[in-house]
């Protein structure tokens, strides 16, 4: 047999060709290991919680002091550096003190690395709802966001 994903006879020195997938099918990625989607969720739940009680002890824990918040305002690059990122959470009233309804999901996270991961989350503050793509690096075998890139998906109307 000559096409694509055809079995070698038993005893042919190609035998090993058996193995192997059809040229049609994509070979299987190694899976995240587990454990590291854990860490990683739970990381993500303290930057949750951290949007929602804007509790500085959680902001410290999941946010490397050299990260950086980036977004374009009118067609321009908005850069936030840790310290006023920090500072704005401080001043800004928590959702839970008002009894904001609370609205945050994890849409996707992809391990890069042993060291290296992506998520992307929707987060809701007051009545404007965000998409967040966080940049984590494992640091000491914590996960922490180095970078956040954020947009305003959308305004959902007072009720």
């Amino acid at each position: 047999m000559g096409a694509a994903g055809a079995v070698a006879p038993r005893g042919c020195a190609c035998a090993a060709l058996r193995a192997r997938p059809p040229a049609t099918e994509v070979p299987r990625q190694p899976r995240p290991h587990r454990m590291e989607i854990d860490a990683i969720s739970r990381a993500l739940q303290i930057y949750f919680d951290v949007m929602y009680e804007c509790d500085l002890e959680k902001f410290d824990l999941v946010f490397h002091p050299t990260s950086s918040l980036f977004t374009m305002k009118d067609g321009e690059l908005s850069v936030r550096p840790f310290a006023r990122y920090r500072s704005e959470i401080a001043a800004r009233t928590p959702p839970k003190s008002v009894s904001q309804p609370r609205m945050d999901a994890i849409l996707q996270i992809a391990v890069l690395s042993p060291e290296i991961a992506f998520a992307q989350v929707r987060v809701r503050l007051f009545g404007k709802v965000f998409i967040d793509n966080l940049n984590l690096l494992k640091f000491d075998g914590r996960w922490m966001i180095v970078a956040k890139i954020f947009h305003h998906a959308r305004t959902i109307a007072a009720v």
